[in-house]
């Protein structure tokens, strides 16, 4: 799979209903394939590195999560500047049922490169599964950075260069 990556170089894809995977997601629609996060003690995750930020901004970080076997899923977004953005264990209370976990506006800098890993905990050799994993990303921008004014402002602006040009020639007269 494309920019995923794990210790074993290995990605294992689901389909839906295989060997009882729930078939409808967290938001009620198929759920198609999904990944399912290696369970091996504390050596395996799941993980994308190189996520570049091009300027400030913000970031929401959602996936649907589904047990299975294992008893949790760990979950971190890291940066290479400000260090874990987010973490933390989601215990599974459903096993039979996926469910979204979500953080929204979640502050980053220019240049911090983004880190997203999984970790299956619990559920001897079947671990957690993952599903629609999202990281959107809205720059802001700075009124030094990157603006460029509306054709009307700049027509605006220089009727105005015009007639203050003009007003004084007349008041040196």
């Amino acid at each position: 799979v494309s920019g995923w990556s794990n210790r074993s170089g290995k990605i294992e894809i689901w389909t839906e209903g295989y060997l009882a995977s729930p078939t409808l997601g967290s938001d009620g629609l198929a759920t198609g394939q999904h990944h399912e996060v290696t369970y091996n003690e504390d050596t395996e995750f799941t993980f994308q590195d190189d996520i570049l930020i091009t300027s400030d901004g913000e970031v929401d970080f959602s996936f649907d999560t589904w047990g299975r076997t294992a008893t949790g899923i760990e979950y971190y977004l890291e940066s290479s500047t400000e260090g874990v953005l987010i973490s933390g264990e989601y215990t599974f209370t459903d096993s039979d049922v996926w469910t979204a976990i979500e953080f929204t506006d979640i502050a980053v800098s220019m240049d911090e490169v983004l880190s997203i890993s999984f970790k299956s905990v619990g559920g001897s050799s079947s671990g957690a599964h993952i599903d629609q994993v999202s990281l959107s990303y809205d720059a802001i921008l700075s009124p030094s950075y990157g603006v460029v004014p509306e054709p009307t402002t700049m027509l605006l602006f220089g009727a105005g260069l015009i007639g203050l040009v003009g007003a004084t020639r007349r008041k040196k007269r």
